[in-house]
């Protein structure tokens, strides 16, 4: 990969790999508004360093920065329509040469040329240095906290408190405790993790969880995560992640978690229980996802009811199902909770038929569910 030669009175000039090029526009575009009315918020910002372009986004409730190698002919910094930018230089092949002139910046890539509107860098508003509490975390460790709890966060604007995952301390255990909550179900699992006493309990919001997901993936080292006053930060090498946080209380969930002595504990075989659990929900109520579920000796039953009356039942046969109480559940969450375990067997934990349903495998993830009158 070579440069172009320095020209005074040129803006930046820069060459770098195409498929580096595109790899980072895709790792940032996540922090891009769905809708927006305001043009630099469609932007991406390319800043040309020594030997590095660094590319951010912003919708000014989250920042994605990255930056990539690149040779470097001459510094200078532009913002650029982020999509088309992206749809376009990623149809182009090997070493793309960018050159800035007065209003444009000018792509080529062997015989191809493209030529994107530019608006100045200045209008662009980047996020504020995040000061707090800072540890590091296993990328690993970290997506798994997010990943296992993140389908029970509240997709509702109603309590907004919900509509994020709730990152607490416990500190004698040395852990990181992340929880969510619907109203209706809730999943928390402990991860090890060291942190300060400083730490602020934060609720990351629902909108940055993927990306912090897929900034995990791309991780290889421990990840550094800073929780300031109303942002936190995650970064890796060469990569930056920052969201606002939700302000609020988070709910004391665990008086809702219901104890496991006295209650009935059916353990049962996950992909079985899956497999006729989607049996049932072929019938079930569109709005409720309604099941009943009943257990006999060595049997349980899944059954729904549509309103048209038409039924379907979905049967799991296993040596540890004793007699329970009936009681019926939403479907729909009972399946995202058991996609969420990756063990062979499940329990669930059965009161009575008013009581939230435990649902635990082998680990440290606990899930509830409300049950449903059926």
């Amino acid at each position: 990969m070579t440069g172009r030669k320095k020209q005074d009175g040129d803006g930046l000039i820069a060459t770098i790999d195409q498929q580096v090029l595109t790899k980072a526009l895709a790792a940032v575009s996540g922090a891009l508004p769905r809708r927006s009315q305001i043009p630099i918020l469609d932007t991406v910002l390319i800043e040309a360093g020594a030997a590095s372009l660094t590319l951010t986004t912003t919708n000014l409730d989250q920042e994605a920065s990255i930056q990539v190698g690149a040779v470097i002919d001459q510094p200078g910094s532009l913002c650029i329509d982020a999509k088309p930018a992206t749809a376009i230089m990623g149809r182009m092949k090997g070493d793309l040469t960018l050159t800035q002139d007065a209003t444009n910046l000018n792509v080529i890539a062997g015989r191809a040329r493209a030529s994107h509107p530019t608006l100045p860098p200045e209008d662009f508003q980047k996020f504020s240095e995040v000061i707090g509490a800072e540890f590091e975390i296993a990328p690993g460790a970290l997506a798994s906290g997010i990943g296992s709890v993140i389908h029970a966060v509240s997709s509702e604007e109603t309590r907004p408190y919900l509509g994020g995952i709730f990152v607490e301390r416990d500190a004698e255990k040395g852990r990181l405790v992340f929880t969510a909550t619907d109203g209706i179900r809730l999943a928390t699992l402990p991860v090890t993790c060291n942190v300060e006493d400083s730490f602020r309990a934060p609720i990351i919001p629902r909108r940055a969880l993927s990306d912090i997901l897929k900034l995990c993936e791309r991780a290889s080292e421990p990840v550094t995560v800073t929780i300031g006053e109303d942002v936190v930060e995650v970064t890796r090498q060469g990569e930056c992640y920052r969201t606002k946080l939700i302000d609020g209380t988070y709910p004391d969930w665990k008086r809702v978690v219901p104890k496991i002595d006295g209650a009935t504990r059916i353990c049962l075989p996950r992909k079985e229980l899956m497999e006729a659990l989607a049996v049932a929900m072929s019938a079930s109520n569109e709005k409720s996802h309604a099941i009943r579920l009943t257990c006999e000796e060595g049997k349980m039953t899944l059954t729904a009811r549509a309103t048209e009356g038409a039924w379907a039942e979905g049967v799991v046969e296993y040596t540890d199902i004793p007699p329970a109480p009936e009681f019926g559940l939403n479907g729909k969450n009972m399946m995202q909770a058991l996609q969420a375990l990756a063990t062979d067997e499940v329990t669930l934990a059965v009161v009575d038929a008013a009581t939230p349903v435990r649902i635990d495998a082998e680990g440290d993830l606990v899930q509830v569910i409300v049950p449903l009158r059926v």
